[in-house]
């Protein structure tokens, strides 16, 4: 006894749709494997990119500081040059 095939469908029809099966299986499975390793790497970079921020809100805030005692040493050394009279 054989199995059922539909009218007209030979073995090479039914061996091509199952075939065609399997590279889709295959394809979807590559697929979620690549999304997940992109996923990995979005969230390393994310990570590498909030420390860098960090760090460069951290350097801002520093050249700030530094700007402003500089501008007010030239103001007291303004100020010492200054006749006062």
């Amino acid at each position: 006894m054989t199995a059922w095939q539909p009218r007209g469908c030979g073995g090479a029809a039914l061996e091509a749709a199952g075939q065609h099966r399997r590279v889709k299986a295959d394809a979807a499975r590559s697929l979620a494997e690549v999304l997940a390793q992109l996923d990995d790497k979005n969230e390393e970079h994310e990570r590498l990119l909030v420390e860098a921020t960090g760090q460069l809100e951290g350097s801002l805030s520093a050249l700030r500081r530094l700007t402003n005692e500089i501008a007010r040493t030239i103001d007291d050394g303004i100020d010492m040059l200054q006749p006062t009279g």
